[in-house]
């Protein structure tokens, strides 16, 4: 729902009035037009998912903190290189 894809054979679920009133699941940001709701670690990603473009918008993008970066680092982190560690696990 009001994600910029349609789910619905009519599109409804993409309704610029349907979706101006749409409040986004949890882990999803609205777009600052209103009207689509992306992942929000999508947001200042270096790709647009915001039809406006707002979700790399630099004066948005600057106000992000440090620790959301560093708790997205530390996801790749256990994500790439943990699966790593356990299969070289028997060095230990």
């Amino acid at each position: 729902m009001c994600d910029g894809h349609p789910s619905c054979n009519d599109t409804s679920d993409e309704d610029p009035a349907f979706c101006a009133q749409w409040n986004c699941t949890a882990e999803y940001w609205k777009c600052k037009d209103g009207l689509q709701c992306i992942l929000e670690r999508d947001f200042c990603y270096l790709s647009y998912d915001c039809n406006d473009k707002s979700d790399e918008d630099p004066t948005m993008c600057d106000q992000l903190t440090c620790m959301e970066n560093e708790i997205e680092l530390a996801y790749l982190v256990v994500v790439l290189l943990f699966p790593l560690y356990q299969n070289f696990s028997f060095l230990m």
